[in-house]
């Protein structure tokens, strides 16, 4: 058996049955994330009840730039791991089942990070949640608890139509003492 299939039958009743709760709350759509290299969430949305058995991702968001849904002309990076030799296959994922909660501000959905699988059913070697998972365990085994958080940065700017309607953001002056004439 299969790592991929071990964590699969292992955490399958509790899986189960928090996603039975969320059906039974009216929840059927699950948007599955995907984080890539370079930190960036990508989705693919899936219906409740198919997430039990696991889900395929297509290899290429390790290997093609986040691109908002217009991919033309966009880098293909060239890897040991997808690329054409590998046909850019399908990967396998399973949901983290500690990330699954509902997003009460989408009627009928709940959102879920998905951790990956090579096709052996080995964790696969570009999911950037591996090593932190790994350093996690390193350090719960010296008694220790790792904390992260993320430090959100913004600017506040005079408001101008015209620019903004330009799409001339860097002319847009800042609100405050950080403008410098």
């Amino acid at each position: 058996m299969s790592h991929f299939e071990k964590v699969k039958k292992s955490g399958n009743s509790a899986l189960s049955k928090m996603l039975k709760d969320f059906e039974q709350e009216g929840i059927d759509t699950l948007h599955a994330h995907v984080p890539d290299l370079n930190g960036i969430l990508r989705t693919k949305i899936i219906s409740l009840s198919s997430v039990k058995s696991g889900v395929t991702i297509n290899s290429s968001i390790y290997a093609i730039s986040h691109s908002d849904g217009f991919p033309i002309g966009d880098i293909v990076y060239e890897s040991p791991y997808i690329w054409f030799h590998t046909g850019f296959g399908n990967i396998f994922a399973l949901p983290d089942k500690n990330t699954l909660r509902p997003l009460p501000w989408i009627d009928g959905s709940a959102e879920v990070i998905l951790n990956i699988y090579h096709r052996e059913g080995d964790r696969y070697c570009l999911d950037i949640r591996k090593p932190l998972e790994s350093i996690e365990a390193q350090l719960k085994a010296r008694t220790l608890i790792i904390k992260i958080g993320f430090e959100f940065e913004f600017g506040i700017f005079h408001y101008n139509r015209d620019l903004i309607e330009e799409k001339k953001y860097s002319q847009l002056k800042p609100f405050g003492q950080s403008h410098i004439p």
